[in-house]
Formats: C-alpha cells, sequence, structure tokens
C-alpha cells in the first residue's frame, strides 16, 4: 500500500514527539517519571513511578529520603537525555512512514538497485 505525501505530513505531525513538551512534563512531574512515558520509556517511567509512590511514605522512617534523592539523581540525568529520545523517535517515525511510502529517506523509490551499495546491478549481456 502507497500512501500520498500529504497523507505521509498528516501520519508525521499527528504521531510527532516535541521535545518542549517532554521538557515541560520533566520540569513538572519528572520524579513520577512522566516525561518517560511521553518518550516511550514505559518501563523504566513505571520504575521511577513505583520508587517516587513508595518512597514518600518511607520518609516518615528517614529510607524514603535516600530513595528520593536517587530519583532526584536520575531527574537530572533525563535532562540530557530527553532531546535525543524525541529526535530518535522523530527519526524512527520518518522511516516508518517512509517505508508505508514505498520509498527510502529522500525520496528515492524501493527497487532493486537499494539492493547493491556500489551502484546498479550490472547490466545482463
Amino acid at each position: 500500500m502507497s500512501i500520498d505525501s500529504t497523507t505521509a505530513m498528516l501520519a508525521y505531525q499527528t504521531q510527532k514527539k516535541d521535545a518542549l513538551v517532554g521538557y515541560l512534563l520533566w520540569w513538572f512531574l519528572g520524579t513520577l517519571g512522566v516525561h518517560r512515558f511521553y518518550c516511550n520509556r514505559v518501563g523504566s517511567g513505571a520504575a521511577m513511578l513505583t520508587i517516587t509512590l513508595i518512597s514518600i511514605p518511607l520518609c516518615f522512617v528517614l529510607i524514603g529520603y535516600l530513595t528520593l534523592l536517587l530519583v532526584g539523581i536520575w531527574w537530572l540525568v533525563d535532562a540530557f537525555l530527553i532531546a535525543g529520545w524525541v529526535q530518535y523517535h522523530n527519526q524512527y517515525l520518518v522511516g516508518q512512514i517512509e517505508h508505508a511510502r514505498g520509498t527510502l529517506p529522500g525520496g528515492r523509490p524501493v527497487g532493486i538497485e537499494t539492493q547493491y551499495s556500489s551502484g546498479p546491478p550490472p547490466v545482463q549481456q
């Protein structure tokens, strides 16, 4: 199935991720791991959420402060990772859309010439 360029652009616009949204989620809800859910890091987002929710009641016995400190460090490290996650997602999305269109990134059609890295196939005589 081949899709036209308007449909491809619409698919990209509806499924792309935005770094600004990722950073806003990181800043306001970061210790709950919401930014990780947004960036399709569901497993680590669930781990971050679970650790935070378990740590809050444990603060009454002072153990929770240590785990909250670890989550805080994790939160700071994520500030440097969000842009790369968003870029990776958007590039992967372009590849999926181009594959569905039957073209390679750059608009070249998928065909036999893509099987050879050194140019077109040899001519049979």
